[in-house]
């Protein structure tokens, strides 16, 4: 059976591509995170190794600078997974908003259609009934006038 299409139809397809573009920002939020956190464990690990012992003592200066840079580019990537969960946490927030809201206009509209069908099947149940009585209606009147 085809069902009824409602005016919220077109509401709960507003509210649908509302929440895909929401899912889509989640999506990109989690991406965005997984390389920060990535860039994060790099750069700890850079700044974790020491070369020091395998070269000369008269470069220790230098490999103290790119420790001391290491450290730095570690200090920012924290800061930056930071910015990027706080980005992912607004998004999964977004979407579940998008998603309840879509979903709060489907069972309206549900309801809606649900109500029409009731509806149709009891006109329909109806029309059956009158239909059933007028055939009754006219057996009795033939009958009458044959008999």
């Amino acid at each position: 059976m085809l069902l009824p299409r409602t005016r919220l139809d077109r509401l709960v397809g507003l509210r649908k591509r509302t929440e895909d573009g929401a899912l889509s920002d989640l999506a990109s939020a989690r991406r965005a995170l997984w390389v920060a956190q990535d860039r994060l464990a790099g750069a700890i690990q850079q700044s974790q190794a020491d070369h020091r012992g395998v070269a000369d003592s008269a470069f220790w200066v230098v490999e103290e600078a790119a420790h001391r840079r290491a450290l730095q580019v570690a200090r920012t990537a924290r800061v930056d997974v930071s910015q990027a969960a706080a980005s992912e946490a607004a998004a999964r927030e977004g979407w579940v908003d998008a998603h309840r809201d879509t979903e709060v206009v489907r069972r309206v509209a549900d309801r809606k259609r649900a109500e029409q069908v009731k509806d149709a099947q009891k006109l329909e149940s109806r029309q059956l009934d009158e239909l059933g009585t007028l055939g009754h209606q006219r057996n009795r009147a033939a009958r009458a006038s044959h008999g």
